[in-house]
């Protein structure tokens, strides 16, 4: 990574430190449903870093949420989707 390797930032970061801040936030998948997007996304952070997140009305929800399904399946989709939502805001869990 550029930024730990190179003036002013070299020994003032290591990639541990860069990937331990990034991995403190949450993405959402807005605008982000495609292939390539959302692949570099998923290898950046962890799924559960991700949620489900739309720009509607630029692009509808049917069109985003079948760009998500068709890049994660299985306990991922579910954690995209829902769960990592209801981890973070657990009052949702009874809506």
């Amino acid at each position: 990574m550029q930024m730990v390797s190179t003036p002013p930032y070299k020994d003032k970061f290591t990639r541990a430190i860069v990937d331990g801040e990034l991995n403190r936030f949450y993405y959402d998948t807005a605008q982000i449903s495609n292939a390539v997007t959302i692949g570099a996304l998923a290898k950046l952070v962890p799924i559960s870093q991700i949620v489900y997140g739309t720009d509607y009305p630029y692009r509808t929800g049917l069109d985003h949420t079948k760009g998500v399904a068709a890049n994660f399946s299985g306990a991922d989709l579910m954690a995209i989707e829902r769960e990592n939502a209801l981890r973070i805001i657990p009052r949702l869990k009874t809506a």
